[in-house]
């Protein structure tokens, strides 16, 4: 009587097992990637914020909310570092200058993170779909390269992260985004990153 004994797979086992791994992995790259957008989108948020709270005690003080496309201007004039926010060019919105969607409260501002893909300091970037553009500050660090070059794709450059003061209620908006009829922005605690997600 012979013994035998395996000693290995067969190729067709080798080959179902890579098949099985290739559409499990195919199946899970949209999610993931999403999740990556989302924490890297996730960088513009202490940003924001300081820009808002920062936005807050000007307008006590002087009455008026500081409007700037220039990060310059909001550096200078509300004391806020953005040059190690080098993937962001971030500008601030009142009414005069337009709101991301209409929906918006008229007495309030909006800080827009716009996403960048390339430049160091007094890049211009343009707002994808809204005819606006940002000027990155004299100090700012080079974009880091994970912000797509096309602005069609999510996470692309020109796409938007949005603080809205005061902050609407955490839910889709009511009209859609101006420049964009095909998304509605979802705000959550403020801020939406549906414009830069979609």
């Amino acid at each position: 009587m012979v013994k035998r004994t395996n000693r290995g797979f067969t190729l067709v086992e080798l080959m179902v097992v890579m098949i099985i791994i290739g559409v499990l992995a195919s199946l899970s790259i949209g999610p993931i990637s999403s999740y990556i957008l989302a924490g890297r989108l996730a960088q513009a948020k202490p940003y924001l914020m300081a820009i808002a709270a920062k936005e807050r005690i000007y307008q006590t003080q002087r009455g008026v909310w500081k409007a700037a496309a220039d990060e310059q201007d909001l550096v200078n004039d509300l004391g806020v570092s953005l040059k190690d926010a080098a993937d962001f060019c971030f500008m601030v919105r009142t009414n005069a200058e337009g709101f991301i969607s209409s929906s918006a409260n008229t007495t309030g501002f909006e800080v827009w993170a716009v996403l960048r893909n390339s430049g160091g300091a007094n890049a211009t970037v343009s707002v994808y779909d809204s005819g606006a553009s940002c000027t990155s500050a004299d100090q700012k660090n080079d974009a880091t390269g994970w912000v797509k070059a096309d602005s069609d794709e999510k996470g692309g450059e020109g796409r938007v992260v949005v603080l809205r003061y005061p902050p609407p209620a955490t839910d889709l908006d009511s009209t859609t985004r101006s420049g964009r009829a095909d998304i509605t922005l979802d705000w959550v605690d403020g801020i939406s990153t549906t414009d830069a997600m979609l």
